[in-house]
């Protein structure tokens, strides 16, 4: 990765499978830095979606054809059943 950061990346078996970033709220003055990070990663891993961690916030966002889940932390902590 080149300009930006990502704050963790998953591995599994040797292998990039998710990138994080995690910031208190998503706002107009730190988007592009969480997204444009967040994209590097993706794209260097070559990953389609990623996750972007938040107090309370949730949506979606489409950048550079990468999908972010927006998602507030209690939700990511709590398993799908």
């Amino acid at each position: 990765m080149e300009k930006g950061e990502c704050d963790f990346v998953v591995k599994e078996k040797n292998k990039v499978t998710n990138a994080i970033q995690v910031c208190i709220e998503v706002s107009q003055e730190n988007l592009p830095r969480e997204v444009n990070g967040l994209v590097e990663a993706l794209t260097f891993f070559d990953l389609e979606e990623g996750i972007i961690i938040t107090m309370n916030q949730e949506d979606e966002i489409i950048q550079d054809e990468k999908k972010i889940h927006v998602i507030p932390a209690w939700k990511w902590f709590i398993p799908e059943k």
